[in-house]
């Protein structure tokens, strides 16, 4: 399972968590609970769980973008599908 963000603009952090459940996602994604990196494709251990959360900080008083692409088994999804 891999993620790849293909526009962040004006937000400040993005973070990538993973789990097993909805509400339950306590696995860091990017070591040491970093901010995302723009077009940086971070691999997500299926085996620690088969969801994943975004967490965004905006920036204030802009609009936000944010668009990725995530692969599971090879099947490749974009944001909004």
């Amino acid at each position: 399972m891999y993620v790849r963000f293909n526009d962040i603009t004006n937000l400040e952090s993005v973070w990538v968590n993973q789990g097993n459940a909805l509400g339950f996602t306590p696995g860091v994604v990017i070591p040491k609970n970093a901010t995302a990196v723009k077009f940086t494709e971070y691999n997500m251990d299926i085996k620690k769980g088969n969801l994943f959360t975004l967490t965004t900080l905006p920036i204030e008083n802009v609009d936000p973008k944010l668009a990725f692409q995530y692969w599971i088994e090879g099947v490749q999804y974009t944001s909004g599908e």
